[in-house]
């Protein structure tokens, strides 16, 4: 069934995704970076549901900053997912069919209906889904994914929570004080000590003027 998938991809979502700019990693993974080094990462992973073929649609929205973290200083590679800001399971067609009693976020198809069902997949990725991944290479559009956003047609399935999100998303441009404040609170609470030091190391760099 991964065999019908991966043609499902080549078929149907690399020229859509090639079209909104996102590059292709290897099979059924893209990414799309920003000039300023934030970036958005695409993934449809394989869910079995013999004989339909089935898949989730997740996304990562990762900010320049946790990228320098997880990276080691680099923005220049295609982007590790786990170390997303914000992961995301996009919610199938409104028309989803049998899988509508796991939740609605298994995409699936009959084999012998992939020509039909991949034009109504191309329709609902270009005018719902990549809109929103494109979001992702803004903070505020980070922001709203990482709490649920407008509407539920997705589900946040890993992230941070809303002050850790803000100490992240300001590390750059927030006032040092408060901030320096809000990562004590955060390790009081023990949450993720290590990445915590390294953001409060470089709000104290900039407020002492070495960034």
């Amino acid at each position: 069934m991964a065999e019908l998938l991966d043609e499902f991809a080549k078929r149907y979502v690399d020229p859509l995704m090639k079209e909104a700019g996102f590059k292709r990693l290897r099979t059924r993974r893209w990414w799309l970076p920003s000039p300023d080094g934030n970036a958005a990462f695409v993934q449809f992973r394989a869910y079995p549901m013999d004989p339909r073929i089935a898949f989730h649609v997740e996304a990562s929205g990762i900010p320049r900053v946790l990228r320098e973290y997880y990276e080691g200083g680099s923005a220049e590679k295609p982007p590790k997912f786990d170390g997303g800001f914000v992961r995301t399971r996009r919610a199938a067609p409104p028309d989803r069919g049998p899988a509508s009693h796991l939740g609605g976020y298994v995409w699936d198809f009959l084999p012998d209906t992939m020509d039909e069902y991949g034009p109504q997949a191309q329709d609902y990725l270009r005018a719902v889904a990549i809109p929103q991944w494109k979001s992702f290479l803004d903070p505020a559009g980070l922001l709203m994914a990482a709490h649920g956003g407008p509407s539920r047609d997705f589900a946040v399935v890993g992230g941070y929570g809303l002050e850790f999100s803000q100490v992240i998303l300001r590390v750059d441009d927030g006032n040092p004080e408060v901030l320096e404040a809000m990562i004590e609170g955060l390790l009081l609470k023990r949450a993720d000590p290590k990445l915590l030091e390294w953001l409060r190391q470089r709000v104290r760099d900039r407020a002492e003027g070495r960034r």
